[in-house]
């Protein structure tokens, strides 16, 4: 059975390569990367915001968590090509949406 990798410094587990047959943009392909790295556990949306939008003078557009919800809408549509999605577990009022990488359930 071959050992999952491992961060060296803090020796959490780290998520296999993603290989995608979807076509993604560069920037849908950052958004797909950077919510597959974070795991199982998944990225708030306003990290994930933050993320996309740091080399952005104006701090990326209003409205950020509208936006990256649309964001993810678009990748979803091309992530179905591989039996996956983009996901934000159901939380209850004032729950920090968290998107997660899974497999679309058959």
């Amino acid at each position: 059975m071959p050992i999952a990798p491992c961060c060296p410094r803090c020796g959490q587990t780290l998520p296999r390569k993603l290989t995608l047959k979807a076509p993604l943009s560069p920037w849908q392909w950052r958004i797909v990367e950077r919510v597959h790295a974070a795991g199982k556990n998944g990225i708030f949306s306003d990290d994930l915001f933050d993320f996309v939008y740091a080399d952005d003078p104006e701090g990326g557009p209003v409205g950020g968590r509208k936006t990256m919800a649309q964001r993810i809408h678009w990748i979803n549509k091309k992530l179905k090509l591989d039996g996956k999605e983009i996901r934000a577990p159901k939380g209850g009022p004032g729950t920090p949406t968290a998107y997660v990488l899974k497999d679309i359930d058959t």
